[in-house]
């Protein structure tokens, strides 16, 4: 169904710091402008802020699209491709912009998934790759319905995805919208279903599209999903969706991780719940569609302090070492870093 909001809870897990990690906390580097190239909006385009990050707006085939840009893309230009509610667990997606990745959106809400809407992604996937000269292979994210989308495109085009990353995904129009199984269903999404897609109430029971019938052509390009699924979900109930598909692409041969939530929020009927972990979808994104080294490269980007952020927020903790010599000595040095951490943290508790 809809998806609101919900506000990541972080893994309270306290990391360690190096000294030489915590010279980039003590410097804000000075900010150059993104030179991302156009859009197929032209001066059309709007640009706003997005947590922090640039944001362009634009239009695709009367679509409206979005892009967030990292400050520093990491090589090869790697980037996420959402699918729909690109603001709903988005912990995620803003880990991996500092780490370097694009963010990217096309609204093809209402299409839910079908021929239509493939077109539009091929158009948008053509305009980022030409004019944003993004990677060719782009992470995929699917939540709720959004799930119809990217096993879609997946199936249809293999060689130009890294990863599938599916959030309480839809994975058979029987379960939701229809509700034929043991979830609610939605009635007026399930009629405007039938004539979006062509179908009838005969032939929607049997439609070929569903990602549970679209695993084949995933499983053989080895393409890499992880998943997450709220236990008590009455609207998309893992049983009758990701739990069918990981099954199904495990006997392929395909390689699926599902991440199990004991209980949604009963307002939202299960399916909606604070995110355990956005670490752990944001390490398996940067894993599997991050460019590898250049031929020559004799040292690996790590992912910056992204994790340490992230974990002294939503543990309200943290621990900071100092290893070294004359550089923790120095008087004061010592003291400013201290300092600077604290102000740029008021909320969490730190042991130095």
């Amino acid at each position: 169904g809809d998806i609101r909001g919900v506000a990541p809870m972080l893994d309270p897990m306290l990391p360690t710091l190096l000294i030489a990690a915590l010279l980039s906390l003590t410097t804000t580097p000075s900010a150059a402008p993104c030179q991302d190239g156009g859009t197929s909006a032209g001066s059309q385009a709007t640009t706003s802020r997005w947590h922090g990050h640039e944001r362009l707006d634009f239009e695709v085939a009367g679509k409206r699209a979005r892009l967030i840009l990292p400050e520093h893309p990491a090589p090869g230009r790697p980037w996420v491709w959402r699918a729909r509610f690109p603001d709903f667990h988005a912990g995620p997606d803003r880990i991996l912009l500092d780490r370097g990745f694009h963010i990217a959106h096309v609204d093809t809400g209402g299409m839910l998934g079908g021929p239509r809407a493939m077109a539009i992604w091929d158009r948008f996937y053509d305009l980022l790759r030409a004019e944003h000269e993004l990677g060719p292979r782009p992470a995929l994210e699917g939540v709720s319905r959004g799930g119809l989308f990217v096993y879609h495109w997946a199936s249809l085009h293999p060689e130009r995805v890294a990863c599938l990353y599916t959030d309480t995904a839809v994975c058979d129009i029987r379960s939701w919208p229809l509700g034929e199984g043991e979830g609610r269903g939605h009635a007026p999404t399930w009629a405007h279903l039938l004539g979006e897609l062509g179908l009838t109430e005969e032939t929607a029971r049997a439609y070929p599209l569903n990602p549970t019938e679209l695993l084949g052509p995933i499983a053989a390009a080895r393409i890499p999903i992880l998943s997450i699924v709220s236990l008590n979900d009455e609207i998309v109930p893992p049983e009758e969706n990701t739990l069918v598909v990981a099954e199904r692409f495990r006997r392929l041969g395909g390689t699926i991780e599902v991440m199990e939530v004991p209980e949604g929020t009963a307002a939202s009927g299960g399916h909606h719940f604070p995110h355990p972990d956005p670490l752990r979808p944001a390490d398996f994104i940067e894993r599997h569609a991050a460019a590898p080294p250049a031929a020559g490269e004799s040292f690996e980007l790590r992912g910056g302090l992204s994790r340490s952020r992230a974990r002294f927020e939503g543990a309200g903790r943290g621990r900071v070492a100092f290893l070294g010599g004359s550089i923790t000595h120095n008087p004061g040095w010592r003291d400013q870093v201290r300092a600077d951490i604290e102000a740029r943290f008021p909320g969490t508790e730190f042991e130095f």
